[in-house]
């Protein structure tokens, strides 16, 4: 009886072990997101990386919280992962931390405004800032751009960034 019983709960924790993992799967931006018109910030051989994530609350001191963004990690073309980014710039910082990269490309999975893990095709180039939005409210640098020049999710909801194949200028 007690097998039976230990059988049962064996059973049922793997069939919500595979639910988890298949629910946990990140959803996939479309095309590869790059650096931007205006995104040359340095010269040399090094590439930047910010991520907006979603933003949560973080406990302080008891009844308080900060905000900042959520963190997330970057993995390189044969998956491994090769920086996991702590996203706050500053301790109670609503601005994300930008990185530094090896120019190449990458895969970002983060948490997005849609609750769900967004995992993002990136290219870093020399000396340019690549930005990845995960947020509902596009950032203010999308606004004026045309429609074809961005990477949206595949639902349309959010603007991710900017297609790796814009000139940079």
């Amino acid at each position: 009886m007690k097998i039976q019983k230990v059988l049962v709960l064996v059973a049922a924790g793997s069939s919500l072990l595979a639910c988890s993992c298949t629910l946990l799967q990140p959803t996939v931006a479309v095309a590869p997101v790059g650096p931007g018109p205006g995104s040359l910030i340095a010269s040399g051989s090094t590439g930047y990386l910010k991520v907006y994530t979603h933003v949560e609350g973080y406990p302080y001191e008891a009844d308080y919280y900060y905000f900042g963004h959520s963190d997330y990690n970057v993995y390189d073309h044969t998956g491994r992962r090769v920086r996991s980014v702590q996203n706050a710039d500053l301790y109670h910082s609503l601005t994300p931390r930008q990185v530094a990269l090896p120019p190449g490309h990458y895969e970002v999975i983060g948490w997005g405004d849609i609750k769900q893990l967004v995992k993002v095709p990136v290219v870093i180039k020399e000396g340019c800032l690549t930005t990845v939005n995960l947020e509902k409210d596009g950032l203010q640098i999308f606004k004026s751009a045309k429609q074809d020049d961005l990477v949206h999710t595949p639902d349309g909801g959010i603007i991710v960034g900017w297609a790796a194949n814009v000139p940079v200028r």
